[in-house]
């Protein structure tokens, strides 16, 4: 992040014509948005992705792409009128047209050669999405489907705050990634069971990215702490074997929701 232009909102949004972004990160959509303007955007992928698919090893079993999502991006981007994104429902649809788009693009990439792909959505603040009243829960269900609807392999939605299960476990989705490291605890049997059992996958993330939390665990330890945690929800009814199966163990990072924009 050695500009704004580096930052998670702005790299999801290269090809609106006339977004702007300013010293300190916030993102701008130009004026009609949604309202006509969306169709001159172009959907390019990222900087240098060809480039580093190319270097994959030979066999790699499958690459991961990932872009931010319409909740997140409508609750943190502005409108020319200094409103947010979330105010103006073309906008919030606009918005998850152009990241269903640009993400078939990445994925296309990523599967040159035949790989098998995994895209996920990045949504941060999906859960604050559910709860505020511009989009609530039906809503930004509507907006997640159509992010997705675009993509030919697995997908997932990586949530690094506090996830509400219950909702992401009705998505349409084959992995769903969060920060099992500080909400694991959250992870109730019934919808875990529920996910499991459709063939869902969950991305764990056990392994700290925060160098203050690194610092204070071992592997053992975090090992320990997801071993406990898998025991707990398999005392409740959820299934030992499909919890180890069907498990990615990933790191996790939590920015603060200001560095959004």
């Amino acid at each position: 992040q050695r500009s704004p232009q580096a930052r998670m909102l702005t790299e999801a949004l290269p090809g609106v014509p006339g977004v702007q972004v300013n010293g300190s990160g916030r993102v701008t959509l130009p004026e009609g948005y949604g309202h006509g303007l969306a169709e001159r955007q172009v959907f390019p992928v990222p900087a240098g992705l060809e480039a580093l698919v190319s270097t994959a090893p030979t066999g790699s079993r499958a690459l991961k792409g990932q872009i931010t999502g319409p909740v997140t991006l409508a609750l943190n981007v502005h409108l020319a009128d200094g409103r947010m994104a979330a105010e103006d429902p073309a906008v919030c649809e606009a918005l998850a047209g152009y990241v269903a788009w640009a993400a078939a693009a990445q994925e296309r990439v990523l599967m040159a050669g035949g790989r098998r792909t995994l895209m996920f959505i990045d949504e941060p603040d999906l859960s604050r999405g559910s709860d505020d009243p511009r989009l609530g829960p039906e809503r930004c269900a509507v907006l997640v489907r159509q992010a997705l609807s675009r993509l030919a392999g697995p997908v997932g939605v990586h949530c690094c705050a506090q996830p509400d299960f219950d909702f992401l476990t009705g998505l349409p989705l084959h992995v769903i990634s969060f920060d099992a490291y500080r909400f694991g605890s959250l992870l109730a049997a019934p919808p875990a069971e529920r996910f499991l059992s459709g063939g869902g996958w969950f991305a764990w993330g056990s392994v700290p990215a925060e160098a203050n939390r690194l610092q204070g665990e071992t592997a053992a330890s975090l090992a320990d702490r997801l071993r406990a945690l898998w025991d707990r929800l398999a005392r409740e009814g959820v299934s030992g074997k499909r919890l180890s199966s069907q498990a990615l163990i990933t790191p996790y990072y939590h920015g603060a929701a200001g560095a959004l924009g």
